[in-house]
């Protein structure tokens, strides 16, 4: 289980490695990708995920690494309190295979500028 925790109504860059129970990093060539946190924000390939952001020119899927970004939009709805909802990052391979290689808390705390 991996927690997050963020900043109500910040922008925030974060980067994940999808792997494999033995540790590998699964292949994102021609897979789709979600990031969900229930109730609140879902991002998909293309639409706030991207593959391999490292800057390079040529995406490198192989290594399992994807970049999600959050507006501040995204967490501008959660309550005045700290609140944790459950969140997952699932992948569905070229082949099918649904997995989901990460999930866990994805906390919001209320922020104090406004």
């Amino acid at each position: 289980m991996n927690n997050v925790t963020v900043v109500r109504g910040d922008t925030w860059d974060f980067t994940v490695t999808l792997v494999d129970p033995n540790g590998d990093p699964y292949d994102l060539t021609d897979c789709e990708l979600t990031f969900t946190v229930e109730g609140l924000v879902s991002k998909t390939l293309g639409a706030g995920i991207t593959i391999d952001p490292d800057g390079d020119p040529a995406p490198d899927p192989e290594t399992g690494i994807a970049g999600i970004t959050l507006d501040a939009g995204d967490t501008s709805a959660a309550p005045d309190r700290r609140t944790a909802y459950p969140y997952d990052v699932q992948l569905t391979t070229s082949t099918g295979e649904v997995r989901t290689p990460i999930r866990g808390l994805f906390i919001v705390v209320p922020d104090v500028t406004i």
